[in-house]
């Protein structure tokens, strides 16, 4: 951590972005960052005031808000992009490698992303997807990927609401790795994806897109008749079916496919969505009807390092992502945006993704340790932020005077464990837990 506040580091990243351009600037690269990562109010009450204040106190320099307003231009938001991509890509303590039921793979790649409306003057940058009144003429997405074994940040982008997932699948696979499980939702999953994942000898787990039609790898020809295998799952009370399949009428993609029955509350809920959509039950098909009653997941793994009989508990890993983007939206308030010079606004958002990234980082370090002692218990991220929010001012002592970095860690390790532990609900461990520990 103390390599990322390195002043003289950060001081020459902002002569490169163009941030500093005379020696005599007052205002350096690690103040301004410093100021932005921990201002934690939310932004409908920060000002420029504010950051003002925090200047002159926390660094002993005056500056007045005309020529703080200044400094939030291009040049800033391009200093801030590039300090939290070199944090991305630093190992700020060491993680170690959790040892559990998914050490077959090289990563576990968990992704999705977050939409969220912005002040109609941003429409020209940030585009939104319009909707009822033009609600939504403005609007940011954030695509987030990590790596659910080791914690690694893999992709952290902020982009325009009119960039779908889809896009996003065809576009950023460069980086996919030999051994990877990249586990997504429905919005990534097109035939083009699969292949790309196939052809750099990675695994996909993904729920099978309603739209899509599969056939018997044994008969090409002959596609897979769901209504015939829900009635063997009844018939022999059967906890899933697992096929070889071939997906698409024309690509053809082998995967497994497994197959479960759904309960009878979710199928309900299934067809009362469906059915407000088509306006009436009475329009839904049949078949249609039949894949509501089922869970129906596809992967390349083979049995061996994916067993059918946990997929789905695999699949809902998933929910880890949700729960990031809940502490983001509830905790870290991204959301909560007035309307500013749009510079001014990006440098703040960024300012607070470098804030927890850094936590995230921490949070994974503390959690590894904890686990290499007790290998049943893992530490709840709802929980740390909640805490780390709480002594965001001694945070940032450490980063103004790195040698007392040991008197923020001293804090998180005297918590009692009570008070960071996941706990099970109704005394089961959930998915997480099962697949995350021994």
């Amino acid at each position: 951590m103390a390599d990322f506040f390195n002043e003289k580091a950060l001081n020459q990243l902002a002569k490169q972005t163009g941030f500093i351009k005379r020696k005599s600037a007052k205002l350096l690269g690690h103040h301004f960052l410093n100021i932005l990562v921990f201002m934690h109010l939310p932004d409908n009450k920060q000002s420029l005031r504010g950051y003002a204040v925090d200047c002159h106190n926390s660094f002993d320099i005056k500056i007045t808000k005309q020529s703080l307003q200044k400094r939030f231009n291009k040049y800033a938001v391009r200093f801030m992009g590039e300090a939290l991509s070199w944090l991305l890509h630093k190992h700020i303590l060491p993680t170690g490698q959790p040892m559990g039921k998914l050490r077959a793979f090289n990563r576990v790649r968990i992704k999705d992303s977050t939409r969220f409306n912005l002040p109609a003057s941003f429409k020209e940058k940030y585009t939104g997807i319009g909707g009822v009144a033009n609600l939504s003429k403005a609007m940011m997405s954030i695509q987030y990927e990590y790596d659910l074994l080791s914690g690694q940040t893999l992709d952290l982008r902020l982009t325009r609401g009119t960039d779908n997932d889809q896009r996003d699948a065809s576009v950023y696979t460069n980086d996919i790795e030999q051994g990877d499980l990249l586990i997504r939702d429905l919005g990534y999953a097109t035939l083009n994806y699969f292949s790309k994942i196939i052809s750099k000898g990675a695994f996909f787990l993904n729920r099978l897109h309603p739209q899509k039609k599969v056939y018997y790898k044994a008969k090409p020809d002959k596609e897979v008749d769901l209504k015939a295998c829900l009635q063997k799952l009844k018939k022999y009370q059967l906890a899933y079916l697992s096929l070889e399949v071939l997906i698409g009428s024309e690509d053809k993609i082998p995967s497994r496919l497994i197959i479960s029955q759904v309960d009878q509350r979710s199928y309900e809920k299934r067809l009362k969505s469906t059915a407000k959509a088509a306006r009436s039950t009475e329009n839904i098909k049949e078949d249609f009807r039949i894949r509501c009653r089922l869970n129906l997941f596809i992967t390349n793994a083979s049995e061996e390092d994916l067993p059918s009989r946990d997929v789905q508990s695999i699949y809902s890993l998933r929910w880890q992502i949700e729960l990031i983007f809940k502490i983001w939206k509830s905790q870290a308030t991204i959301t909560a945006i007035k309307e500013v010079q749009i510079q001014r606004f990006e440098c703040q958002l960024l300012g607070k993704m470098i804030y927890l990234v850094l936590h995230w980082k921490l949070f994974r370090w503390l959690d590894n340790r904890h686990r290499s002692k007790n290998k049943t218990r893992i530490l709840s991220v709802w929980k740390y932020f909640t805490i780390a929010f709480q002594l965001s001012e001694v945070f940032r002592r450490t980063t103004l005077d790195n040698k007392k970095i040991n008197e923020f860690l001293s804090i998180l390790l005297d918590k009692p464990i009570e008070q960071l532990v996941l706990e099970p609900k109704n005394r089961k461990p959930n998915n997480y837990q099962r697949f995350m520990t021994y």
